[in-house]
């Protein structure tokens, strides 16, 4: 399943080093599905996308810049706002400016969820943004 991330937009066009070559860091993503993303506040992108691999996965949350949303299926009831005040998703790497720029974009209640969020960019046709097809 896809998930959402929010990050510098010149992190995802940035370089990483993926087998023995110098590529751009979208080549961690999923050849088939891609990555869609739309144009936050302050040069963030939200961001969309699967992964070619757990590797690849890794190696896109050992970014400190690349905040992940909650996932999907294991944590889609968890309120995005706690994910920048609650101790247990520190991890996730998300700020109350990530909140902020999401915000300003897409408008989202305290409560919100990242499947209110998937809501609300399909409600405004963000079709790239969707997690899944099927919802």
């Amino acid at each position: 399943m896809r998930r959402f991330y929010v990050c510098p937009k010149d992190v995802f066009e940035g370089l990483h080093l993926i087998a023995g070559q110098l590529l751009p860091r979208y080549n961690l993503f999923h050849q088939g599905t891609g990555s869609h993303y739309m144009d936050l506040p302050g040069g963030f992108i939200l961001l969309c996308t699967d992964f070619a691999s757990e590797w690849a996965e890794n190696e896109w949350h050992s970014q400190p810049e690349v905040a992940r949303l909650t996932h999907p299926t294991l944590e889609g009831n968890v309120p995005l706002a706690q994910l920048h005040s609650q101790p247990q998703w520190a991890h996730k790497q998300f700020k109350p400016k990530h909140f902020a720029a999401i915000s300003a974009a897409i408008p989202l209640a305290p409560n919100d969820t990242v499947w209110d969020l998937h809501s609300k960019l399909k409600a405004a046709g963000w079709v790239g943004l969707q997690l899944s097809n099927t919802y």
